[in-house]
């Protein structure tokens, strides 16, 4: 397989059988969304699991792989129940709220998942392959945070069919690691959309207050997708086990943001009834 990128630290070779089963489903899906975040705690999973909702809301056939192996909670955002089938075809994904879920959590449960690097690098490759996606408009990935060997994997594997969404914070601390992560993309030749800054605003009572730190987009020679604000309406919605973009104010601000994530990546007019 073609390298995009002369580092040596991940190889994989075109006859790998993960590998070539990964590109094999991909052929089905028209279009790859990689979220990505350079560290945790940033709201990355939440967002990934509301561009999915929202799309499916909007009529596409949407995926979404949760790759974040040490904090997977897609399933929790969705509402999602383990109950995974295999047919002939591989593992069937959850449907839950018209997204094809796929998660790491539907294995392990509540248990902890102490893995080595190569185990991670293979296991989102597997996860990846083995699952029946059939054809998709979108596939949502919600990547590991960082930039360690299982994101170094799946993006060997994807290469250029796929663009990426970086999630982050208005916070100086999160420059220096938004940077090496938009320059391992460049390396590899991932074309970035461009950041969401999440938990610019607060949200109080639908009212969005005063932000809590102005936009660093132009520093990292990006485009700003989207500022979304930290809404407690979601952290209630989520405990009566109600989608996330139920609570206005995240809905809004989530909205605005796939219109541009709608017209970036060239999907208007592609859905498939």
């Amino acid at each position: 397989m073609e390298q995009n990128c002369g580092s040596d630290q991940i190889e994989l070779e075109g006859t790998y059988p993960l590998v070539e089963l990964a590109e094999k489903r991909l052929l089905k899906i028209k279009r790859v969304l990689l979220v990505a975040s350079g560290k945790g705690g940033v709201g990355k999973s939440l967002i990934a699991a509301s561009i999915a909702l929202k799309f499916a809301e909007r009529g596409y056939r949407v995926g979404l792989l949760d790759l974040d192996l040490h904090g997977p909670t897609s399933h929790a955002v969705l509402g999602a129940r383990a109950d995974l089938e295999s047919s002939r075809e591989g593992l069937e994904p959850i449907v839950a709220r018209g997204v094809k879920l796929m998660s790491v959590a539907f294995f392990v449960g509540n248990s902890p998942l102490p893995l080595r690097g190569e185990t991670k690098r293979d296991l989102a490759v597997e996860l990846l392959g083995v699952t029946n996606w059939g054809e998709l408009d979108l596939l949502v990935i919600d990547l590991p945070p960082g930039t360690g060997d299982e994101v170094l994997a799946i993006l060997r594997v994807l290469g250029e069919r796929c663009r990426a969404l970086v999630v982050t914070t208005p916070s100086a601390l999160s420059l220096g690691v938004v940077r090496r992560l938009l320059e391992l993309f460049k390396d590899e030749g991932v074309e970035v959309l461009g950041v969401v800054e999440n938990m610019a605003y607060l949200s109080v009572g639908g009212q969005l207050v005063e932000p809590f730190g102005s936009s660093r987009s132009e520093e990292l020679g990006v485009k700003l997708l989207g500022r979304i604000p930290l809404d407690p309406g979601v952290e209630r919605a989520l405990s009566k086990g109600l989608p996330p973009t139920s609570s206005p104010a995240f809905s809004e601000s989530l909205d605005e943001l796939c219109n541009r994530l709608e017209r970036a990546l060239e999907l208007l007019g592609q859905r498939s009834f």
